[in-house]
Parts: C-alpha cells; structure tokens; sequence
C-alpha cells in the first residue's frame, strides 16, 4: 500500500488544493486492524469497542463514480485483478450499474440503515463491501476508492481535530465525485428518459431507491427494463462509457476539475484549508472552555471520554482530570492551570493538554457560544434572546420525526444533547425549535403551537428555563 492517506489521483488534486502534503494517519492500520480483538492498541486508548477480524470497517457498499470504474476496467495489473472481477461481476448482473457510476443497490442500501440503526457497523460479517478481499483482507479497488472510504479513518493524530479534518476533505471530494460524474453522463450523453431518471428537477443524482420506476431482485440486479431505461443507447455497451469517462477525467489537474465542477467547489475547498491550518498548528488558546462530550468508565481511577468524533477514538484520563475540566470556565488558560496546581495538586502537563485540546474536551470560544461562568443566570424573560448551545464545536442541530408505538415523536439533537417531544400539544414547539435555532426572542415561542393556537407564557418560560438549565439553550450575548 501507498503511504499516501489518499489515491494517487485524489491526493494530488488535494495537494494542489491545500497547498500541501497531506498529513498521515499511521494509527489507522488497514493492514492489520488496529480494531480488531487481539490487535495491539496503546493502553490509553484500549477498549472493549472492536471490529470483526472478517469484515473490520468495510461493512458498506461504496458508490464508485463512473470514471473510477472506467478506471478499475482498464487496470488489468495483478494488483487490481481481484477488484477489478468483482466489479465486472456486479456489472455483468446489473447489480448498482448506472451511466453514473456503481452506485449502491437499493437493498444493500436498506441492510446498511438496518445495521447502522443496531449499532452492528464493523461487527456484522453477513453484509460486507463486494470488494473486501478476505485473502488478507484488504480493499481490493485500493487505488481507485472513493471519498468516503479514502477519507474515514477510526483513529487519528489529532483526535476530533484530525476527524473534521478529513470530513472536511470528504465534503470536498464527494462534491466532485458527483459533478464529475455528472460531467461524464452529460458530455459522452444519454437518453433524455435515462436523464429524467438519473437526476431529480436539482440536478442531483438519484439514489436507486428513490427512483420512479426503479425495480430489483432480492440480490439486488437492476430489473432489464429497467436497465434498458437507464442505459439506453448504451445497453450492452456499459465498459465501453465506463471507459470514456475514465478518458475523461484521466489525469486533470486540480485547475482543471475547478473549471469543470462549479462554484460551490470553492467554498469546501475554503473550509477543507481552514481545517487544514487547524491540523498542523499546536496552540493553546488565552482562554479554553470544556466542551461537551460523554464519560465512560475505564476504570476505578480512569475514564474514558469521546464526542460525536472520537466514537472510535476515546481518550484514557484520570478522574482527577476529569473532575478538574469545569474549571476551564472562560478565565484565562493560565490562570485556571495555576488554581488547579495550587488548590487542587492537579499538574496537567502540556502533552496532556493537547491531548485534551485535540480531543476537543477543551476548546477555544468560537461562534455564539458562552462559557457558564459568563453567561447570565435567573429566570428567562420575555425578551431574553437564546439559541441552541452547540458545545463549542459548531455541532449540528439535527430532528428526527418517528412514531413509537403509534404516537408521533420528534428527538432533536445537538453535539452530545438529545431532546425528546412525545407530547402531541408539544411537537409543533419542538419543530419551531430546530426552525428557530440560531436564535429567536423567547416571547414570540408562545406562536410556536399549531394553527390559531397559542401556549401560554407560563408554559413556554417553563420549557426554556429547563432547556436553559439542562445546557440545551442559551442566552445570545
């Protein structure tokens, strides 16, 4: 394997993007699975969270843009012959085959939700990705994986800091796989009905399962009509556009996948560089605050601590660390590093530190964020101005709808925080919520209730002073 954490092609468009080597992550062994049972992993980070030795992180089926395929096609080198027989398989049986790429057939889309929801990714060998090679293990379309697989490591350098990172990375390349797979389709042309089918009225491709007319088997081969559709005047022909698309892309540079792929390729790219410097710069911050995230038992004197990044990555520290972390409150660094020496005897030492600024337990102020010790107590008022909490880390606001056992539910999370509304006279206020999330007067909450209905202040003060109370909320400086 390549040292390179990216294929040749993608490593060089993101070399030329970021203005720089990328970094290595040599904690993630694809080669010997550092997740495995009976892996060697360093004592701080041992736990009992581990992968298959049959299947480690590839229970997933990758979508494969169209130019990669053409590009696995036209590799007939032994290193490639493994992949490259499986994806002529799955070809051969129209299993995800689409002018836009091998893309994930719509009941292995509905077995990866099913293991996703039972927390069984890495750990269930009866679903794998069709190219898992277990002679060894590996990828056998390593040089030709797509964003996701290239960009997804369990384990980083920088903890959360190296997980956004890449996922900043992902953004970006997964941003052009799709307008270069879109230019492929477009440029070598297709029938206007396979059009109409591959794209919705945005312009983005279709998932299989949500196509019109879209029909498969119960292993997943795409329907013959259906197919015929999608394929037109390129039925039977499918190497040959795979081919002209691998032509296509060939060997671009970065300038010339900008002039292709559109303007919002600039923005990822600003982001990706923005996290980029946050990567290779160490600093600590004239003021840190703790962030959120959830503790594990490790053991009696040790605990383990991870958030929304670091699932696969906890930090090993002491209790005694842990209980000194609410001191970092908004006072200067310094200054709280002293009252931790001096009245408490806890010393953390700088490697410590980073660890802790890495993993994103402490974290500079950034954004609407206000540390406890400054933001204002008592009762909410009505003109009191709040908005979602975010942990210091930009988390997501994100709401799911349901029905449990026949009542509508609505569950709304933000970093580690999770809010549930089961009551029905409650979901039209916890729809608001998510709506209103970047802020909103706490008086105008009363119009949150379905249709010429109001809530009382009395109820409404009361939600937002328990969500205010429980770190969901906060008051807008």
């Amino acid at each position: 394997m390549s040292s390179t954490p990216l294929p040749d092609l993608y490593a060089k468009w993101m070399e030329d993007a970021l203005g720089s080597e990328l970094p290595a992550e040599p904690r993630a062994t694809c080669h010997d699975c550092v997740m495995c049972k009976g892996a060697a992993q360093p004592a701080e980070v041992a736990r009992e969270v581990r992968f298959s030795p049959n299947s480690k992180c590839c229970t997933y089926v990758p979508l494969v843009p169209n130019y990669l395929v053409g590009k696995i096609i036209k590799d007939h080198s032994d290193e490639a012959q493994f992949g490259r027989t499986k994806l002529l398989d799955r070809l051969k049986n129209r299993v995800g085959a689409t002018p836009v790429g091998m893309v994930v057939d719509a009941h292995s889309a509905r077995i990866y939700e099913r293991l996703v929801e039972k927390d069984q990714f890495g750990r269930d060998d009866s679903f794998r990705c069709p190219y898992y090679n277990e002679d060894g293990g590996l990828c056998g379309i390593w040089r030709y994986r797509n964003a996701v697989c290239s960009t997804w490591f369990c384990k980083h350098e920088r903890g959360a800091i190296g997980r956004r990172f890449w996922l900043s990375v992902n953004r970006l390349l997964q941003h052009v796989e799709r307008e270069l797979a879109t230019y492929c389709v477009c440029k070598i042309g297709v029938d206007q009905s396979a059009v109409n089918e591959l794209f919705d009225a945005n312009g983005q491709p279709r998932s299989l399962k949500d196509m019109h007319t879209y029909l498969e088997d119960d292993k997943g081969r795409m329907d013959n009509a259906v197919a015929r559709l999608l394929w037109g005047q390129w039925y039977d022909k499918e190497e040959t556009f795979y081919g002209a698309c691998a032509d296509l892309v060939g060997d671009l540079t970065w300038l010339s996948v900008l002039q292709i792929v559109g303007t919002q390729t600039s923005v990822l790219t600003h982001r990706a560089r923005q996290a980029f410097e946050r990567l290779r710069t160490r600093r600590v911050e004239d003021v840190l605050c703790m962030s959120t995230f959830t503790i594990e038992s490790a053991s009696s004197d040790d605990v383990f601590i991870e958030n929304e990044y670091t699932k696969f990555d906890p930090l090993r520290i002491s209790r005694a660390v842990i209980d000194a972390l609410p001191a970092f409150d908004g006072r200067p660094t310094d200054e709280v590093m002293q009252e931790l020496g001096r009245d408490k005897g806890v010393i953390i030492e700088p490697s410590l530190l980073y660890k802790l600024i890495d993993h994103q337990a402490l974290v500079p102020l950034r954004g609407r964020d206000v540390p406890p010790i400054r933001s204002d107590r008592g009762p909410v008022s009505r003109h009191d101005r709040l908005c979602f909490f975010r942990g210091f880390r930009d988390s997501e606001v994100e709401s799911k709808h349901s029905v449990v056992d026949g009542k509508a539910q609505l569950v709304v999370h933000c970093g580690t925080k999770e809010l549930t509304f089961d009551e029905p006279d409650l979901l039209a206020f916890g729809r608001n919520l998510v709506v209103h999330q970047n802020g909103f007067r706490a008086q105008d909450a009363v119009h949150w209730a379905d249709p010429d209905k109001t809530y009382a202040w009395e109820q409404v003060s009361e939600l937002l002073d328990t969500l205010l109370a429980e770190g969901i909320l906060q008051r807008m400086p």
